[in-house]
């Protein structure tokens, strides 16, 4: 008897989101990717890289963030032990060449609580992150008396040619859909009405890894959404598995 597993799309950028369709697919589900954003670096305003050289931790809350900051930071870092929110960002982190690395948190609240709880009250981190981002790291350590250098080093943008993607490959339209950002959330409701009806249908589902992520939805869309356990790619395929079985 043949299974019908049901349908998936996966949202996030590039490389992450052929990452959570491969992860998907080993569990026997039938995975499409159309991301809706994608990342792109920018440069560090210099005044902060200057000061940054200065700073005795670093902290990162995401792995584009490695990805994409200039290797003259980059170098200038290395020597630091570094606090990753997660083990996604540790790995970069190892990969992009720091020795010292730490992980804690799973999402910039309890990462900050961390630094806090082992003692770095008074001391200077170096802050790798998006131009786009609550600055709740940031706010709780400088309220503690930590300095904090912020240094963004990638952005995120919508793709520009969502009106062309071709409509026939994602017919008929998802059980589920992934979506990894609160951008990612706002695209696709934003999509034209032909787009957005090739893609989801009034039975789809939404798998968000965050509340945040899920407050952006339009209303009608907020009553089918399944919010990660934890804001990582291991807790939405969790959930997923949840709701559908390994299919």
């Amino acid at each position: 008897m043949n299974v019908i597993r049901p349908r998936l799309l996966v949202t996030r950028p590039e490389p992450g989101a052929t990452k959570t369709a491969d992860r998907l697919r080993a569990l026997g589900f039938d995975v499409e990717t159309l991301p809706l954003t994608r990342i792109v670096a920018v440069e560090p305003a210099p005044d902060a890289v200057a000061r940054a050289s200065d700073a005795n931790i670093v902290a990162v809350t995401s792995a584009n963030a490695l990805r994409h900051a200039p290797e003259s930071l980059l170098g200038s870092l290395r020597s630091k032990p570094v606090h990753a929110v997660g083990e996604a960002t540790a790995a970069a982190a190892r990969q992009a060449g720091f020795a010292h690395v730490l992980v804690g948190g799973g999402d910039a609240s309890h990462l900050a609580n961390d630094l806090l709880q082992r003692g770095h009250n008074g001391g200077h981190i170096a802050f790798l992150c998006g131009c786009r981002r609550v600055s709740t790291l940031e706010d709780t350590l400088v309220a503690a008396g930590i300095t904090v250098t912020v240094l963004p080093v990638y952005d995120t943008q919508l793709v520009s040619q969502l009106t062309v993607f071709d409509r026939d490959r994602f017919q008929p339209t998802f059980a589920g859909v992934l979506l990894h950002a609160q951008s990612a959330a706002q695209a696709l409701a934003q999509l034209p009405t032909a787009d957005r009806n090739a893609l989801v249908s009034e039975k789809t589902l939404f798998f968000a890894i965050s509340e945040r992520v899920a407050d952006a939805l339009p209303s009608e869309w907020r009553s089918r959404t399944i919010v990660a356990d934890a804001p990582d790619d291991t807790a939405m395929s969790k959930a997923v598995l949840s709701l559908y079985g390994s299919a």
